[in-house]
């Protein structure tokens, strides 16, 4: 299935759809193809319907950077945080999915940390 990333870097945007074969193909295009660009404040953010590897790609992601695991997916605690094991930026893996509308994103949350690298899922259900 198409997955579609994109990346802020600072005021540089990365924007790409693509379509992987496999899981295992999708963690190493995150671990050796995604993560290698990435910096500490970057935001991630994945979008693609549900079984298209966003969950895969970010354990890859988590794995290429050194971050505690395993990753797995937030989806009904919606954030899930994974400090780094390897004195590197951490991650923050958000999954908007369950989200019913941008509104309900915007409800306090933890506060993210500007060092990390951020990621976060799509709303899904909701009208926007």
């Amino acid at each position: 299935m198409p997955l579609r990333w994109a990346a802020t870097q600072g005021e540089r945007m990365i924007d790409a759809t693509v379509t992987i074969p496999d899981a295992e193909a999708m963690r190493a295009f995150a671990a050796r193809q995604v993560a290698p660009l990435l910096r500490p404040g970057d935001l991630l953010i994945l979008s693609g319907d549900l079984g298209a590897g966003k969950t895969t790609f970010t354990q890859g992601l988590g794995e290429a950077i050194g971050v505690r695991g395993p990753v797995a997916s937030p989806t009904f605690i919606i954030a899930r945080t994974h400090p780094s094991e390897v004195g590197g930026p951490g991650l923050i893996h958000v999954d908007a999915y369950r989200l019913g509308s941008l509104a309900e994103a915007r409800r306090p949350r933890p506060r993210l940390d500007p060092g990390g690298l951020h990621h976060r899922g799509r709303v899904g259900r909701g009208q926007g």
